[in-house]
């Protein structure tokens, strides 16, 4: 399971993603009075066409809340987990509501939106019109958020693989542990070898939105 060197490598990369975000949101507040001003446009109002947009991406929406399951499915590696991960669940479900909607707002009054749903790197397009600086100064931070929600991932298919099997539901040999780490390799190669397997042959929006899929149809289940 996760050691202090996987935490610290996890808190690194949480800083930078978080942080690219805040300062696209920093971007566009510093515009001042303006942004507030134009407020309503970032509400897609009577138009057919913007809600269609809206609800087409709202199963991408699911895939990124997905990282809330992920808290729950590692609890048995926190310290007194009934009192940290009620916390940690309102707490962080709470702060990424409003950096979203932060993004959201800025986005859409920074870009005109069929601009941004031309562009193939919308967030890179907001931050370089708000900025100035280049698109690869937000693609890096993307890249490594993309790395860190792999490893996330990883971890999680590891711990949910290894916990069916100390359940008796899988066979045994899938919660073979490193004797040195106690990490469980067998899992962790078929979480590993999965991911590399849908990203080669599934498109980025496409995974997304066949992740949210999965999900919610496990949830409703």
């Amino acid at each position: 399971m996760p050691g202090d060197s996987q935490l610290d490598h996890f808190r690194r990369c949480s800083l930078i993603e978080v942080g690219g975000l805040l300062l696209v949101v920093g971007a566009g507040f510093s515009e001042g009075v303006g942004l507030i001003e134009r407020l309503p446009e970032a509400w897609p109002g009577g138009n057919p066409t913007a809600w269609v947009g809206v609800f087409g991406t709202a199963m991408i929406a699911v895939f990124s809340f997905i990282g809330f399951e992920h808290l729950v499915n590692i609890a048995e590696e926190m310290k007194t987990p009934s009192k940290t991960l009620p916390r940690a669940l309102v707490v962080t479900l709470g702060l990424t509501a409003v950096i979203y909607a932060g993004v959201t707002w800025v986005a859409v009054v920074t870009v005109p939106p069929d601009e941004l749903a031309s562009s193939p790197a919308p967030l890179a397009l907001v931050f370089e019109r708000l900025t100035g600086m280049p698109l690869v100064t937000m693609s890096a931070i993307a890249i490594i958020a993309t790395l860190n929600g792999i490893i996330v991932h990883m971890i999680m298919i590891s711990r949910v693989i290894y916990g069916l099997v100390q359940q008796g539901n899988l066979p045994q040999v899938l919660g073979r542990l490193n004797p040195h780490t106690g990490t469980p390799i067998v899992a962790t190669l078929i979480g590993a070898t999965a991911i590399l397997v849908f990203a080669i042959f599934v498109p980025l929006e496409g995974l997304a939105k066949l992740t949210s899929q999965c999900t919610l149809g496990l949830f409703t289940w």
